[in-house]
């Protein structure tokens, strides 16, 4: 039997699918005539999901809010509060409403519609279209019949409201359902068609009937969505947000929940379930699974193989279901207000999203998503696969391809480290077009991508060029670099100053080497290979292998295998993994690798320039460095010039230069071989001036 305290980790592979057969829907878009006040026209919305009525009038014609009673009609599923439109003479009169999203595959969209006397020598109708361009058109003219797109929805007069069913079941398909008016049945048909049905216009015109008595009218339009998640492979980590406020229970049903003190299958031993306390930084287990999960924020889970307690494994995919009124644009989950501290927030619709189009303010512009599924060598076929890591993405670079965050997601944000006011909104903006990603145009950026596999595990990290980036500070760009949620994987990442990153964004003014930190649960073989190349031959790229005494051309055919111990053995429970929250993984004070930055343009001189006007501390080169590096420097004006190295307690380790020197530049060279490796800062004063950046020796 399986303690409720304890958990057997088994391999940590999880997928999240968002699957087209569904068991649950959720509404994103509705409009009711209830909601507008007894007067509907031109530009009003007070429906959620819809763009405002396009509306246009000819002579003697309108639009009202009103019962189909008046007209003789009945009001069953259509109410007494509906849209109304009236053409009384020879004109038209059309109402538009488009969608903010096209239908997606699995969409429906459903809407009652009533008339009553048929149309005289008019038509009385409406268009199902994609832009300008009529996908189905539904009409009524001069008879009792109703005739859709290539044929005959009925022929017999009736009174019924009938209800329309519209359900995108293909890319290329839309199944098409009317109940009859006069009871006796329903419509079915199939249209094929590729195109996205994104908007519908009703139109009633010519009824030449100055009572009034052919009106038509319609109601309770609805888009629903599938809203279910399927969890593939077995026990570990997922980060999940709700499309729906729900309670937790309602979400997490299915699977195994433990340690909260309600509606958990028992409160017995550690919780699965947890929350983000954003005003420590740091993981709470949740007590109350009754609670409403808040629109736009994210929670944890421990998936287990046994949904029961019953000693057995039960078989994977699980599903998840939620359903009810997708949650309202403009969400704007209550952020961390610490500088630099972390949030969790969560996709709050039915629809992906675009993290580059949510509306963000004092943010990193970061999004950081764990993907248990990933971090695996050979799709996660391997013995030791399926370790899971995290993907980011900064705007610009990162394996969350485009910053794309699918229904369910849960994700961590980051403020900025002067963050007076951070925030960030999820607007229908935001939603992208579920999966298939359209109009962001490719920015022009240089970028290095490298992969680390072997061993069944696998990691990546990245390095962005641009001006906007900087070898020393922390910018906008840069991408954390974060410890797994696994008790199994391997981790790449940039070092930058004292700090690892995901992805480093820096600039390529100056020749500059950056640590490469490897570590892996698993020792053994692996191989490093640039999967993404994009940097000009402006720029030369030099990867270095300190411990061998290797340096190779880094372009995008490079390949390198290299040998590494494990990590030291570690007896992790999942559960403790989380303990200390969504730590940044650590620099470590030895670095065997490291690549080099070159711009081609750059040179360096030992020759005074009479020019030079500024005072400059350039970064040391190369650094890392063992055990000599080189340290170029510029004074504006003539007069007594420093130059010293200094530990981290602050002891002076070396003079290098204490003598007057004219305006100009100059360099110096550093031997370090009597020092001990580590961090060092080295300082230039002169004129009453003082510049210190930092440099790194590794023997």
């Amino acid at each position: 039997m399986r303690k409720a305290t304890k958990i057997i980790p088994s391999m940590f592979i999880i997928a999240l699918l968002f699957m087209g057969n569904t068991f649950s829907q959720v509404t994103i878009s509705s409009d009711n005539g209830s909601s507008y006040g007894g007067t509907w026209g031109n530009g009003n919305n007070n429906g959620t999901g819809f763009m405002a009525w396009s509306n246009t009038y000819g002579s003697d014609t309108g639009t009202f809010i009103g019962s189909p009673a008046n007209n003789g009609m009945g009001t069953t599923g259509i109410g007494t509060t509906a849209f109304g439109m009236y053409a009384t003479g020879t004109a038209y009169v059309n109402a538009g409403r488009t969608f903010n999203q096209g239908l997606q595959v699995g969409d429906t969209l459903t809407f009652y519609w009533a008339i009553n006397w048929d149309a005289s020598s008019g038509n009385k109708g409406f268009d199902l279209k994609s832009g300008s361009t009529t996908i189905i058109n539904v009409n009524n003219t001069g008879s009792a019949t109703i005739t859709i797109t290539d044929g005959t929805v009925s022929t017999d007069y009736g009174t019924n409201p009938m209800l329309v069913t519209v359900t995108r079941t293909s890319s290329s398909n839309y199944d098409v359902s009317i109940t009859e008016r006069d009871g006796s049945g329903t419509y079915t048909g199939s249209f094929s068609n590729s195109s996205s049905i994104d908007n519908i216009n009703f139109y009633v015109g010519a009824q030449g009937d100055g009572e009034g008595n052919r009106n038509m009218y319609f109601n309770e339009l609805k888009i629903n969505r599938n809203a279910d998640l399927s969890i593939t492979g077995s026990a570990g980590y997922r980060l999940l947000s709700s499309p729906v406020t729900t309670p937790y229970s309602t979400v997490l049903e299915p699977i195994w929940t433990q340690g909260a003190s309600t509606t958990s299958d028992t409160d017995q031993g550690d919780p699965n379930v947890f929350t983000w306390d954003r005003t420590t930084d740091a993981w709470e287990g949740a007590t109350n699974l009754d609670a409403n999960i808040v629109a736009g924020t994210g929670f944890l889970v421990y998936v287990y193989a046994d949904d029961d307690f019953d000693d057995s494994d039960d078989a994977f995919p699980k599903t998840l279901s939620v359903s009810g009124t997708e949650n309202a644009v403009d969400t704007a989950p209550t952020l961390n207000s610490a500088n630099d501290g972390y949030t969790l927030v969560g996709n709050p619709f039915a629809t992906t999203i675009d993290f580059d189009e949510a509306t963000k303010v004092d943010l990193t512009n970061v999004a950081y998503v764990w993907d248990p599924n990933s971090g695996s060598g050979n799709g996660g076929t391997d013995a030791n696969g399926g370790s899971g890591s995290w993907k980011t993405w900064t705007g610009s670079a990162g394996d969350l391809t485009d910053g794309l965050i699918t229904p369910f997601q849960g994700f961590f944000v980051q403020n900025s480290s002067s963050a007076s006011s951070p925030s960030i909104t999820f607007s229908s903006a935001s939603k992208s077009s579920g999966g298939t990603f359209l109009g962001k145009s490719a920015n022009s950026i240089s970028y290095l991508r490298l992969n680390a596999e072997g061993n069944g595990l696998s990691s990546s990290a990245w390095i962005q060029l641009s001006e906007e980036g900087s070898f020393y500070d922390k910018v906008k760009g840069d991408a954390n670099k974060l410890q797994p949620l696994s008790t199994n994987y391997a981790q790449l990442a940039i070092q930058k100053g004292d700090e690892l990153m995901d992805i480093a964004h820096v600039d390529a003014k100056e020749a500059y080497s950056l640590p490469i930190a490897f570590t892996s649960t698993i020792g053994g073989e692996f191989t490093l290979r640039a999967t993404d190349f994009t940097i000009s031959s402006d720029v030369e790229i030099t990867f270095h292998d300190y411990q061998e005494g290797v340096s190779l051309k880094l372009d995008e055919s490079f390949s390198y295998t290299f040998d590494t111990p494990r990590l030291k053995a570690q007896n992790i429970e999942p559960l403790s993994i989380i303990k200390s929250g969504v730590f940044r993984a650590k620099a470590t004070d030895g670095t065997r690798f490291a690549i080099t930055i070159t711009p081609n343009t750059n040179s360096v001189s030992n020759e005074t320039d009479s020019k030079v006007t500024e005072f400059a501390l350039d970064q040391n080169y190369p650094n890392p460095f063992n055990p000599s590096t080189t340290i170029n420097y510029s004074v504006k004006n003539s007069g007594a010039v420093n130059i010293s190295v200094y530990n981290l307690m602050g002891q002076k380790v070396a003079e290098l230069v204490n003598e007057t020197k004219s305006a100009g530049s100059y360099n110096v060279t550093w031997n370090a071989s009597e020092v001990s490796s580590g961090m060092y800062y080295y300082r230039l004063e002169a004129g009453g001036q003082s510049l210190t950046r930092k440099m790194t020796l590794i023997k």
